[in-house]
């Protein structure tokens, strides 16, 4: 074998590992992850995160992740990409935290999501792209609606039993003012 062919099948084994290595990360990472090219077309995705959004990661490559899964408002109205925090990481090269917004699945059902979009630069520092964090915050979201309900009950069991000390006390007031007395029942 010639020598050039050893270093070439050398490098390809180099390479083939260290795609697994990144392969094997992708699949372990428990959040939703996915990047995307300068035209916000898919490159990669990771299993969480098109288990997420029930859809096949071979399925989602090359497409627009826009329409796939941010598309709408939580309200149903129409998200254009142009306003979308995502994109504008890769158009501006800022990264970008969003905490409250929703995704969408593949059947039309949205659920809660924070995500962040994190320019990617090549080595001449380049942008390329982006790649996308994402993770389901339906639980939290849902102890947090369950906190809230109880403060709101609360609150108006409270405000509820102030006005009926209020009530008593002013009563008592009025009955001290006037010197009532009252003579013990025997």
């Amino acid at each position: 074998m010639k020598p050039h062919k050893l270093v070439e099948d050398a490098e390809h084994r180099e390479l083939e590992a260290l795609r697994r290595r990144h392969q094997l990360i992708l699949n372990a990472v428990g959040e939703g992850v996915y990047g995307l090219d300068l035209e916000g077309n898919v490159t990669f995705v990771n299993p969480a995160a098109a288990a997420m959004i029930d859809w096949d990661e071979k399925d989602l490559i090359g497409q627009s992740m826009h329409r796939v899964l941010h598309h709408s408002h939580p309200d149903g109205r129409y998200y254009p990409k142009e306003d979308c925090p995502i994109y504008r990481a890769f158009q501006d090269g800022s990264v970008r935290r969003v905490t409250h917004e929703v995704f969408w699945r593949k059947d039309g059902t949205s659920f809660p999501v924070e995500y962040i979009s994190t320019p990617m630069r090549d080595e001449a520092g380049q942008l390329i792209g982006a790649v996308v964090t994402f993770r389901d915050i339906s639980q939290r979201s849902c102890s947090f609606a369950a906190c809230s309900s109880a403060v709101r009950v609360l609150t108006a069991d409270s405000k509820s039993s102030f006005v009926r000390c209020s009530t008593a006390s002013a009563h008592l007031r009025w009955l001290i003012s006037r010197k009532v007395t009252t003579a013990p029942i025997s």
